[in-house]
């Protein structure tokens, strides 16, 4: 007798724990959703991907943060210093005339490779197309 009763208190228990399992994998009937252990809302989640396709949308088709690694641009950037690159008015609006601060990536070779090979040159325009460039004593 108390043998059947362990078995069906085992069966109970295997029972409740596959409930739970279901419980987990399964979306609930109430509009929530279970992920890395938290019941998100359709709604959240449509919220928090809309904000992540957006916010990727900007950073690789109109402006992307870049920060000022060496002192190559002192004094008008310091090592460190913020700065956030548009990139719409070389593709669509004019070219780059002496004066502007441009981001490009260089040439195979040039410069270090890092570790996600997002390796960009930050530059001030000093002559355009048919300009004459002319060093003396250091000075352009």
């Amino acid at each position: 007798e108390e043998f059947r009763q362990e078995q069906e208190q085992q069966q109970q228990q295997q029972g409740q724990q596959q409930q739970q399992r279901q419980q987990q994998q399964e979306p609930s009937s109430d509009g929530y959703i279970r992920f890395l252990g938290l019941n998100i809302s359709k709604d959240d989640l449509l919220t928090i991907t809309l904000a992540l396709a957006i916010s990727y949308g900007i950073r690789w088709f109109i402006a992307e943060p870049r920060f000022i690694p060496s002192l190559s641009m002192f004094p008008t950037f310091d090592v460190g210093d913020r700065l956030i690159a548009e990139k719409l008015t070389y593709r669509f609006s004019r070219p780059p005339v002496p004066g502007d601060i441009v981001i490009f990536h260089p040439v195979d070779g040039v410069g270090s490779k890092d570790l996600f090979g997002d390796n960009v040159f930050i530059k001030r325009v000093v002559a355009v197309e048919g300009d004459t460039v002319e060093v003396c004593l250091a000075a352009l």
